[in-house]
């Protein structure tokens, strides 16, 4: 979301003036006094600020004799492909819009094919402006976004949002939740991640909040006044120093992202609406016995916790996505998992998933027990020092995709060029010679093979 700067005062225009040593361009000295002072650093695009344009502007002569040399151009806009939109500072060209490309300028043409005239860009950079800008915080405002301005504080204006529905303080240094947020009784949406706070208030809980976002931040403890927010669908609560999830009271949540945490613990039932959960990389040791008894669970996140054995309860459920392992570049050796990896395979061979993703584990070879993932589509075994591939993976008739980077494979079983499904083999980071993936290339050309 754009947000624009409000008007330079003329004693900033004339320190800026001198510094540059030169006067702006009157059409942009006015644009900049009484209409917009820049665009805040949101993308591409962007209005300078007057600050953020004198350091590139230039003194260059014009591609168009050396009689007309022109000595300052002032750089305006920040186009996405690297140069900026320029103004001449000086002389009968000061009306014309150049386009600044390193040591580069040329005219920028208008839709007529002539060099295109200051005010006619003034007036579109306008037209834009009042599209990209917010909506005012005020009585009327549903949808505040305060992200990513660096606030140390929430400004004023916020307590006369009351009529909020959604607000996004994400991307700044908020160290509080703002008191303000107390006056907005229809509150839904609150994103607040990617801040500094080490708690959250008890009234939190007096919203009928949908969807809370406090990833990123320094939480140690989520409030027990969590368990009131029934309306809750999504929790995200990622790279905090959560060590114990109560679960209690979330009876409509449907997705539940706590990974990079401290978790040791899960309390509380099941979460029946439950669609999606990522604890990983966590302390989790055990996980509850209702992970494989929730109706509509599709996605299963675990990797990077030490877990001993995965619920019993899971055998036969359905999944969209299941990850286990370690995770790649892991350095807290804590977390590699102490399960028996043959009751593993055994257990998720009763599962219908569609994209099965171990990765970060010491795992040289599959055990036989793998033999029963005949119904996943997608599997993916990354980082785990395989030195050989098994010929049974070559009969798991559902596969379609098979990502192996990141092993020590020197080949594949022939058995895959006779494969009804696979269409996609990943190899990346393994030693394998230049000559074999030719060859596997040629004896499957219905498979893509990456590497």
């Amino acid at each position: 979301m754009r947000r624009f700067l409000p008007p330079v005062d003329e004693t900033a225009l004339a320190e800026l003036e001198a510094r540059l040593g030169s006067r702006l361009p009157p059409v942009i000295r006015s644009f900049y006094s009484e209409l917009c002072g820049g665009e805040e650093d949101r993308g591409y695009l962007g209005i300078l600020t007057l600050e953020r344009a004198l350091p590139n502007a230039a003194r260059l002569t014009l591609p168009i004799g050396p009689d007309r040399e022109a000595r300052v151009l002032f750089p305006v806009r920040e186009r996405d492909d690297g140069p900026f939109e320029a103004v001449v500072c000086e002389g009968p060209l000061s009306d014309t819009i150049w386009l600044l490309d390193g040591s580069r300028v040329s005219a920028m043409p208008g839709v007529d094919g002539q060099p295109r005239q200051a005010l006619d860009w003034l007036r579109a950079t306008l037209e834009e402006s009042a599209r990209g800008m917010p909506a005012p915080i005020d009585g009327a405002a549903t949808q505040v976004n305060l992200a990513g301005l660096d606030l140390d504080a929430a400004p004023a204006e916020l307590a006369d949002a009351t009529s909020a529905t959604s607000v996004s303080l994400a991307g700044n240094r908020l160290t509080d939740l703002p008191e303000a947020l107390r006056r907005m009784p229809a509150l839904e949406q609150l994103a607040i991640s990617d801040n500094q706070l080490t708690h959250l208030p008890a009234w939190i809980g007096d919203f009928a909040l949908r969807s809370l976002n406090v990833s990123r931040n320094r939480l140690h403890a989520l409030p027990p006044s969590l368990r009131r927010l029934d309306k809750l669908v999504e929790l995200m609560a990622d790279g905090n120093h959560l060590e114990v999830l109560s679960t209690d009271g979330w009876s409509a949540l449907q997705t539940l992202s706590v990974a990079k945490n401290r978790i040791e613990r899960i309390d509380g039932p099941g979460p029946l609406a439950l669609r999606t959960i990522d604890v990983g990389d966590n302390r989790l040791r055990e996980l509850p016995n209702w992970i494989g008894e929730l109706p509509d669970l599709f996605e299963l996140k675990l990797a990077g916790n030490p877990l001993r054995a995965l619920p019993a309860s899971l055998e036969g459920a359905s999944f969209s996505l299941v990850e286990i392992g370690a995770l790649p570049s892991r350095s807290d050796a804590g977390a590699q998992p102490t399960w028996d990896w043959s009751a593993v395979f055994e257990l998720l061979g009763s599962c219908e998933i569609d994209w099965l993703r171990i990765a970060g584990s010491p795992l040289a070879a599959l055990p036989e027990s793998a033999r029963a993932l005949r119904r996943v589509r997608r599997l993916a075994i990354q980082s785990a020092a395989l030195t050989s591939l098994p010929e049974f993976v070559a009969e798991l008739e559902e596969l379609e995709e098979l990502w192996l980077d990141d092993n020590q494979l020197t080949s594949l079983p022939s058995a895959f060029a006779a494969h009804p499904r696979l269409r996609n083999i990943v190899l990346f980071a393994n030693p394998i010679e230049r000559n074999e993936l030719d060859r596997l290339r040629a004896s499957m050309p219905h498979v893509t093979i990456d590497g």
